[in-house]
């Protein structure tokens, strides 16, 4: 990657020519807007740069393979439709603000994940959501497979339902809340390192029900 009217670029990375002023950069290195559309068997996209990271708001489609997207800073990504997997990984902060659709199974990574309201995750074959930070979900989730949304600090649930034929796990190590919110499941495992907040939420398990806050 050339970055700058003054960098070179060697097999160590990018260096500034000497006396030749750099030009500052700003915003995602990747970036589609809303009317973008990526549409290919298989869609990759990566971001090496730690400032810049990557948003992608049209629609994405794989037809055949994965669908992958990786940013080693921020991620903020639109509506996702494939096939196969579909996997998200950020070192830095993950927003979804679109429908996200796989006959796969669907996974996010990064330090702080936020779902916007008013959009659905459906995943064959199961839902997986890891933070280093926090996660804040508004978002529906439905999959025929497993749920498990785990996070080193809170937990923020609201105005919608986690759905499950399956074991469903939310685990906080901070605070987990819920707000006008329902989990669905063959069975049920919520905990917190900190307080478990209830707030208009409906647990139905046809299985086990667990619930455990800070001792």
């Amino acid at each position: 990657r050339i970055a700058g009217s003054g960098v070179s670029n060697s097999a160590t990375g990018d260096y500034p020519l000497a006396g030749v002023a750099i030009t500052g950069l700003s915003g995602p290195s990747i970036r589609s807007t809303t009317a973008g559309t990526l549409r290919a068997g298989t869609v990759t996209a990566l971001s090496h740069d730690l400032d810049l990271g990557v948003e992608m708001l049209g629609s994405i489609t794989a037809l055949s393979g994965q669908a992958t997207i990786r940013s080693a800073g921020a991620l903020v990504v639109g509506a996702i439709e494939r096939y196969h997997d579909v996997g998200l990984l950020a070192s830095g902060s993950v927003e979804v603000r679109g429908n996200q659709h796989t006959f796969g199974s669907y996974s996010i990574h990064g330090r702080n994940v936020w779902l916007v309201p008013d959009i659905a995750v459906m995943a064959a074959a199961g839902i997986a959501i890891d933070a280093s930070g926090r996660i804040e979900s508004a978002a529906l989730f439905n999959t025929s497979g497993a749920i498990r949304i785990v996070s080193s600090g809170d937990i923020l649930l609201r105005d919608s339902a986690l759905l499950s034929p399956n074991a469903v796990k939310v685990q906080a190590g901070g605070n987990l809340t819920t707000s006008n919110f329902g989990i669905y499941g063959a069975s049920i495992d919520a905990s917190a390192g900190g307080l478990v907040q209830l707030d208009r939420t409906l647990f139905e398990s046809g299985g086990t029900l667990a619930i455990v806050g800070r001792d």
